[in-house]
């Protein structure tokens, strides 16, 4: 939330307090691969990630100078709480988990599910 500000995601886009947004396009609906804080959860939502957030919360950008390739989002649970993951990757190649040198960020959101 300090960097990002809220957001509000779908399998379409991420829309940032600033209005501005990235369109997402389902890349792998469940990418294998070791995801989440501690590496251990198995499978991530991945996405092509096109357009630019340009600054958020205090002129922060989701990847230093880098443009956003892909995306991936996963649920976690920790302490009780229910998390969503969310990395950032900046390499042509799909990602097959946050140790992929090509991450270049990871926010955690609490999340409030919409039905």
């Amino acid at each position: 939330m300090a960097i990002t500000g809220p957001v509000i995601l779908s399998t379409k886009r991420m829309v940032f307090e600033t209005g501005k947004f990235l369109d997402l396009e389902v890349h792998d609906p469940k990418s294998s691969g070791n995801w989440g804080a501690s590496q251990e959860v198995p499978v991530a939502q991945v996405f092509r990630v096109s357009g630019e957030a340009g600054p958020l919360r205090q002129g922060n950008t989701l990847c230093g100078d880098q443009p956003v390739t892909y995306m991936a989002a996963w649920s976690e649970e920790s302490s009780g709480f229910t998390y969503l993951g969310v990395a950032m990757f900046t390499g042509m190649e799909p990602p097959e988990g946050v140790a992929d040198q090509a991450m270049c960020a990871a926010y955690f959101f609490s999340m409030d599910v919409a039905e």
